[in-house]
């Protein structure tokens, strides 16, 4: 791999991911996973020329962010990838930090804060304080058991650790 490469999760069968930068003409992310055996690959964006970053794994997923640049504004969208390709997750900025081995993602929303999706739909998870600040509240742990967690700031603005129990 040219350039540096960052290495963010691995999975209970061995899967790596991260991503690898590079700088030159123009600065480049993508997205990469393997194994220490098999080696790393990269993983395709949502859209081509997309930069990627790969954060998180669980079984058969891997979740992360990436941003088609180069128009008048970039344009940032969460991604989950399955073994059938990659899909950008709805959402205000969305950031994916973290998947299980059912592919349920948990991250942020720019307007919504922590947020959890099911099936590619986006909900959002309550803050400790109504009417808070969405930049104050985010998840980024999925369990299996149907368990996130993270942070949210409480009445005084403190950061405080969270969970969220999730029912469909």
């Amino acid at each position: 791999m040219a350039g540096s490469a960052y290495l963010t999760d691995v999975t209970q069968q061995g899967t790596v991911v991260g991503w690898t930068e590079t700088v030159g003409d123009e600065f480049r992310q993508q997205a990469i996973a393997g194994t220490v055996r098999n080696g790393l690959t990269t993983l395709p964006g949502p859209v081509a020329g997309t930069n990627s970053v790969a954060r998180a794994a669980a079984g058969r997923y891997i979740v992360g962010s990436a941003v088609l640049t180069g128009g008048s504004e970039d344009l940032a969208s969460a991604v989950r990838w399955e073994p059938t390709g990659p899909q950008a997750l709805p959402g205000t900025q969305p950031d994916a930090r973290a998947v299980n081995d059912l592919g349920t993602v948990v991250g942020s929303d720019a307007n919504l804060g922590a947020v959890i999706w099911i099936d590619g739909d986006e909900q959002p998870l309550p803050a400790l304080t109504a009417g808070g600040d969405s930049f104050s509240t985010s998840a980024t742990v999925a369990t299996n058991n149907n368990t996130a967690a993270g942070v949210s700031a409480d009445a005084q603005g403190r950061t405080r650790p969270v969970t969220w129990s999730c029912t469909s």
